[in-house]
């Protein structure tokens, strides 16, 4: 399940930090906003950007040599107007941390059913954002823009200052950084602090809509070796749910728990027979996915549900005082 915390990054954007100074883009006044909205402002309005959910690959020892690993925030993203003018567009970057390394030549996309066909995010997971009464709604968007994958509203943003050295004790326990860098010393400068105004970020959100899911194949990240995108993959073909149910067949992978007709049952989601599982798989977090298998084409896919009303608390991100801190902290 190591794709959920990716795919609900896409709902809490709003959350994950925002840039130095006062004043957004175009901001039309925090008098008309609540107070999430105002400190969502704060964070996230032109000029601020946010950074969230960071992907390393770095050594237990030493320092990575060129070209032999990476560290990155998956998306440095702006608003460039207030939601209060109307829904705007996210459409977040890769945000590289090091002097040294590149980014990865691909990095694992994530899929979901939508309108009834199998879409992906794409790279950049781009998002709607608009103000729903006192709260922020995240919705995430198909690569080509045309689908809705799922909608998130946050409800809450809770703002800490960071201060003193970026390895720390305390900052291990948040997870703030990649557990290698709180075991190897080659990896940071010695007397590395936060920069003044660093601030870490954590909301609640609550899902407004479920979540289908598809498990995708998983290629290399490492620079320099070629490998494609991630794609939805068959867990069998030429064949049907209720096929696999009657046959004891039906696992996400062969050895894996079977399910059938007791676990539960297949109903139809956007013109798509989905099977859905009784009782959650175990929690990732805050997260409870149910599993599910989906019937396409004569093939049968497998994937996870979140379902709407789900709440997501400690989900984090920096703001533009503390990227900084990071990437002046590491010595490569």
């Amino acid at each position: 399940m190591r794709f959920l915390p990716l795919i609900l990054s896409t709902f809490i954007l709003a959350a994950c930090g925002g840039g130095g100074g006062g004043g957004g883009g175009d901001s039309v006044g925090s008098s008309k906003l609540s107070t999430t909205q105002a400190t969502y402002e704060s964070l996230f309005l032109s000029p601020n950007k946010a950074y969230r959910s960071s992907s390393s690959s770095l050594p237990n020892l030493g320092v990575p040599g060129a070209g032999s690993g990476y560290y990155y925030f998956d998306a440095e993203a702006s608003l460039a107007k207030s939601p209060l003018t109307g829904t705007q567009r996210l459409t977040p970057q890769s945000s590289n941390l090091t002097k040294t390394l590149g980014l990865p030549q691909y990095s694992t996309l994530s899929w979901y059913l939508a309108d009834g066909e199998f879409f992906t995010s794409g790279l950049q997971q781009p998002a709607d954002v608009s103000y729903e009464g006192s709260f922020v709604t995240e919705t995430s968007l198909s690569e080509d823009l045309k689908h809705r994958l799922g909608s998130g509203t946050v409800t809450g943003i809770t703002v800490t200052p960071l201060t003193g050295p970026i390895v720390s004790a305390s900052g291990s326990a948040l997870g703030l950084l990649p557990s290698v860098m709180y075991t190897n010393t080659s990896l940071t400068n010695p007397n590395a602090a936060w920069i003044s105004g660093s601030a870490y970020i954590v909301n609640t959100v609550r899902l407004d809509t479920d979540v289908y899911i598809v498990n995708a194949s998983f290629p290399s990240t490492v620079p320099g070796v070629t490998s494609e995108p991630s794609t939805p993959v068959a867990i069998a073909t030429n064949t049907t749910i209720n096929d696999l149910i009657n046959a004891n067949s039906l696992a996400v992978y062969p050895g894996g728990k079977k399910y059938g007709a007791a676990d539960g049952a297949v109903k139809t989601v956007q013109g798509v027979p989905v099977y859905v599982a009784n009782v959650p798989s175990a929690p990732t977090g805050s997260i409870s996915a149910y599993q599910v298998f989906y019937g396409k084409n004569n093939n049968v896919y497998a994937g996870n549900l979140i379902k709407a009303g789900s709440v997501i608390t400690s989900n984090s991100g920096f703001n533009a005082q503390a990227r900084a801190s990071i990437k002046a902290a590491l010595t490569f």
